[in-house]
């Protein structure tokens, strides 16, 4: 994903720090995709079980798609607003919790308080940085192919 938009092989004047990033058009055709697709359309087909928000622009994770993401197949989807200050993360936990569900993993990099989820139970939210960051790194460096999405 890019400012304006899913990123592919077809984007004219494409930034080239962004050209490893675009996907293969015939294969987000596929998907039912375009290119330029916004992220609640990415997140609408793809159906993925994480939204990792690293894009400082605050509430991009918008009531659209994070109701998008209740279509995850994952019994505990996870939302990691990383970007700070905290105007800049891309949702609020509350935003997160009340729209996706009290089963989700939230982190912030920013500093929230906990939410309460009415039902006796406490959305916890700050993870932080110190532990989400080393660990896409190395999950990354270990787990994943070349190509990352």
């Amino acid at each position: 994903m890019y400012i304006q938009g899913l990123i592919t092989d077809e984007r004219e004047n494409i930034d080239p720090d962004a050209l490893p990033f675009a996907r293969k058009i015939k294969e987000i055709h596929r998907q039912g995709l375009r290119e330029g697709a916004r992220l609640v359309e990415v997140v609408k087909q793809v159906k993925r079980d994480v939204l990792l928000g690293l894009s400082a622009v605050g509430g991009l994770f918008s009531k659209e798609v994070l109701e998008a993401l209740k279509g995850s197949t994952s019994t505990r989807p996870a939302i990691f607003a990383m970007s700070n200050p905290t105007k800049n993360a891309e949702c609020t936990p509350e935003e997160a919790f009340s729209i996706v569900g009290d089963n989700i993993v939230f982190a912030s990099g920013s500093p929230f308080k906990d939410v309460d989820l009415g039902n006796g139970h406490i959305g916890h939210c700050n993870q932080g940085n110190m532990y989400l960051f080393p660990g896409c790194a190395s999950s990354t460096s270990t787990f994943f192919r070349k190509k990352k999405t």
